[in-house]
């Protein structure tokens, strides 16, 4: 109990200073990430958080659930619907590119086999969607790119997960799950979000069925929940699943999406905070010991170069400004998907597992500083008016 009398005060502190947060550059998140470094096992040791352990990894995945599910309400319901080619270009190239350029400099500047490499690439290629809402959330952000960066973490975190479970299956820690295994898990989960809502977008308009406003919101819950529960018993892909289904709902059902709009904020804020507190807790002086001066350039590599081409490069052609497409390719924040992932390679036990998971742990740091310290530093540069629909399908002119 005491990491939840820990997380009421860190709280309450940080809803004194949320209005200052607002308009400076003080990070909430970083708040909570600091509070569990200083008072977890590299600390005072107040809070007790154990590598082997399940509560990182529930707490995790729980997480990344609930905000997934929260921010694909607003896919539709905020963004323009036209405007999908510039996230599907992040995916499909973007993602691919980016753990390439990782893979090659983990291999070229530790002595971590080429295999443990590409698994260190694919563990970091993710973009954080729990880190990523604090950027988009900011009235100055235009939709164009609040759909790039919304859809992209939204779907790139259950797009990682089938090649981490193949490398750490290479690398000898469990039997190779065969290539239609991994299919049906993305596509199951897929279907799954799809399913369950249309089935909840049915039962709503059966004669009869009337929901109460003060139950609206409820709905979105219930969904959410069984996704969740459901992703586990038939070993589904719950990630694409809250990210689907939610947005799903929210063209099937607009009223249940805004009256859940709210409490769903609300609530993955919570979760998010939550999170960054136990894994900052987590954390130990002695990780960063293990690791060579080749590490410390692969974090570099990662933030500063790695994500940047990426990005740029699936963004050619696109009509994004330049300006939005620089935001882009900078806010592409690590966070609780690859710490997720990295506790995956510590549970399963392969060669090397801790200098791997140390290194993957100092990039999400690094990463949490940089980008929450930026955000609105990002937005005060986006204040120009977001342009208007027929900018937007006209095309805009690189700057």
């Amino acid at each position: 109990m005491e990491i939840v009398a820990v997380f009421g005060v860190v709280l309450a502190v940080a809803v004194l200073l949320s209005s200052l947060a607002h308009r400076s550059v003080m990070s909430l998140p970083l708040l909570f990430l600091v509070a569990g470094v200083v008072l977890g096992n590299g600390g005072f040791g107040l809070i007790s958080v154990g590598h082997d352990g399940d509560l990182v990894r529930h707490v995790a995945e729980v997480a990344l659930f609930v905000v997934l599910f929260s921010d694909g309400m607003r896919v539709l319901a905020e963004q323009p619907r036209h405007a999908w080619g510039p996230p599907v270009r992040a995916l499909l190239i973007g993602m691919p590119v980016t753990a390439a350029l990782i893979t090659l400099a983990v291999w070229g500047l530790t002595d971590l086999s080429l295999v443990t490499s590409a698994l260190v690439g694919i563990v970091l290629s993710p973009t954080d969607p729990v880190l990523v809402s604090g950027l988009l959330r900011r009235d100055e952000v235009p939709a164009a790119l609040r759909q790039t960066l919304n859809v992209e973490s939204g779907i790139n975190d259950g797009l990682a997960l089938p090649g981490v479970l193949v490398l750490i299956a290479v690398l000898g820690a469990s039997p190779t799950p065969g290539p239609w295994t991994l299919v049906l898990e993305l596509l199951g989960g897929v279907a799954l979000g799809v399913g369950g809502a249309l089935v909840l977008g049915l039962l709503i308009r059966l004669p009869g069925l009337v929901i109460r406003p003060e139950w609206q919101p409820l709905a979105p819950i219930a969904l959410a929940a069984t996704l969740y529960g459901t992703g586990h018993l038939l070993h589904l892909n719950q990630f694409l699943a809250a990210f689907v289904g939610a947005m799903t709902l929210a063209a099937l059902a607009p009223d249940l999406c805004s009256a859940f709009g709210p409490f769903g904020e609300q609530t993955s804020e919570m979760v998010k905070f939550f999170a960054l507190l136990v894994f900052g807790a987590l954390l130990e002086p002695a990780m960063v010991t293990t690791l060579t001066l080749g590490a410390f350039v692969v974090v570099a590599v990662t933030l500063f170069l790695a994500r940047p081409a990426g990005l740029l490069l699936s963004l050619l052609g696109t009509r994004l400004p330049v300006d939005q497409r620089l935001v882009a390719a900078w806010f592409g924040p690590k966070g609780l998907a690859s710490v997720l992932y990295g506790l995956f390679v510590l549970r399963a036990g392969i060669p090397r597992a801790q200098e791997v998971f140390a290194l993957v742990a100092l990039v999400v740091v690094v990463s949490v500083v940089l980008h929450t310290s930026t955000d609105v530093l990002v937005a005060r540069r986006l204040r120009a008016q977001e342009p208007d629909e027929a900018d937007v399908s006209s095309g805009t002119r690189d700057r």
